[in-house]
């Protein structure tokens, strides 16, 4: 064998070796890229897991709350309500009544109450990313106290009858004309709510917002009694 069929031969076996090491190398990538990628899928499913639990505890319980809104009751004794409360709100508001923090924080402000839910959605999660918030990402991850929680919205229409602790809470610019307030007590109105209720990552109630359309809910009076509506959605004092 001459000098130059040594030299190809030599060429051709390092050749050889580069691509069978070069082989190796290849089938040890997939084999990481199929482990990394299965990894991921089970990531992804047990994350889609979790927030499919998490919605459907917060879902949970906030149609337990709104169904004790219309029942007034919850359907649980007073010690019953305080362990269901403390649960779901934190232990400042939890030991400090927490059926009116969520319900009504207060006593009630109409008489013939009745409530109606016309749907129940969770708006938002807050995610890990911190980086990635945008101004309305970051509020909502300042009002669930970071990562994790959720706001969820609850739609419905209330109804109930004016009484003088409504005219109080609501209208106080128009106790000094008794003559008004007596042709309002008893005017039923229908007021159509929005309810967010934020949660924290461990499924805490940790902010609430209602927004109540009065002026839709005092249709009837405005279109009967236009002076009396105008009186009672003037300037407060």
């Amino acid at each position: 064998m001459s000098a130059s069929q040594r030299e190809r031969r030599r060429n051709y076996e390092a050749h050889e070796s580069r691509v069978y090491n070069l082989t190796l190398d290849i089938n040890d990538l997939r084999q990481q890229v199929r482990y990394l990628t299965e990894r991921r899928d089970l990531h992804v499913m047990r994350l889609l897991l979790t927030r499919q639990h998490f919605e459907r505890d917060v879902l949970s319980v906030v149609d337990r709350i709104l169904c004790g809104f219309r029942d007034e009751a919850l359907g649980l004794t007073p010690s019953e309500r305080g362990f269901f409360f403390s649960g779901i709100l934190p232990g400042d508001v939890a030991t400090g009544g927490g059926h009116g923090f969520v319900l009504q924080r207060g006593r009630p402000l109409f008489s013939h109450r009745a409530c109606a839910i016309t749907s129940i959605r969770v708006l938002s999660f807050v995610g890990d990313d911190v980086e990635a918030d945008d101004e309305e990402a970051a509020e909502l991850r300042r009002l669930c106290g970071g990562s994790g929680g959720c706001v969820v919205e609850a739609l419905g229409n209330f109804t109930g009858r004016i009484t003088r602790a409504t005219i109080t809470a609501l209208f106080p610019h128009i106790l000094c004309n008794e003559t008004l307030v007596a042709r309002l007590l008893g005017l039923r109105i229908a007021c159509p709510a929005r309810l967010l209720l934020y949660f924290d990552g461990q499924r805490r109630i940790v902010q609430q917002t209602v927004r109540a359309d009065m002026v839709t809910a005092l249709n009837s009076l405005r279109e009967a009694r236009p002076n009396d509506f105008a009186a009672l959605m003037g300037p407060s004092r």
